[in-house]
């Protein structure tokens, strides 16, 4: 089934959300099943992906965040934890004092196109055009993440199959370039999008 003809698609939730049942049984149903992979490493995006298989998923999707083009500075990791520790206290939970490295991408985006997934999916910026050569010599369906209009310009304008636009609702989780950016309701993001279709 063409990535444009499935009606749902289950989130890709990174952090051990979106498990190979989760995935599977997402597919089974009819929808895209998605594995959020942002935190797995090579190997593990592989077990995923055969553990989804095993589970009776046929097409599904493998999800990456796109890396940062510069790393935070000490400053704004200090205010990032300083704005967030009203959340940590509320949960009861200890305001960590650093955030672990991510996998790194080469080797994830590797795995993710020897796991051959039906649909790469992809949030935080843009992929580059030798990535998604690859991705098309496989006949793996491209699709990313836009919080913004310029967002989805870019995109569109990259030949990506499909954009997910990502609505303020998604709280703080914003799939963006810019985190920090302005973003906006789903329905005006829609309306602002509507001639890309």
């Amino acid at each position: 089934m063409a990535f444009q003809d499935y009606s749902l698609i289950q989130a890709p939730m990174a952090g051990g959300l979106s498990t190979a049942d989760v995935v599977a049984g997402a597919s089974r149903a009819g929808a895209l099943g998605s594995v959020g992979a942002g935190y797995l490493s090579g190997d593990a995006i592989m077990a995923a992906a055969d553990g989804v298989r095993a589970a009776g998923g046929d097409a599904f999707a493998v999800n990456l965040f796109i890396p940062a083009q510069r790393d935070a500075t000490d400053p704004e990791w200090r205010a990032a934890l300083k704005a967030l520790a009203p959340c940590y206290r509320q949960a009861g939970v200890p305001v960590p004092d650093h955030f672990p490295p991510l996998p790194d991408f080469r080797e994830q985006f590797e795995a993710m196109l020897e796991a051959r997934p039906a649909v790469f999916s992809w949030t935080f910026g843009r992929l580059p055009k030798s990535m998604m050569a690859a991705c098309r010599a496989r006949g793996i369906t491209l699709v990313g993440t836009a919080t913004n209009r310029d967002e989805a310009l870019a995109l569109a304008g990259d030949g990506v199959d499909g954009i997910v636009l990502q609505g303020e609702e998604a709280g703080g989780h914003r799939g963006g370039v810019d985190p920090l950016g302005e973003g906006l309701p789903l329905a005006a993001l829609l309306d602002a999008c509507r001639d890309l279709e």
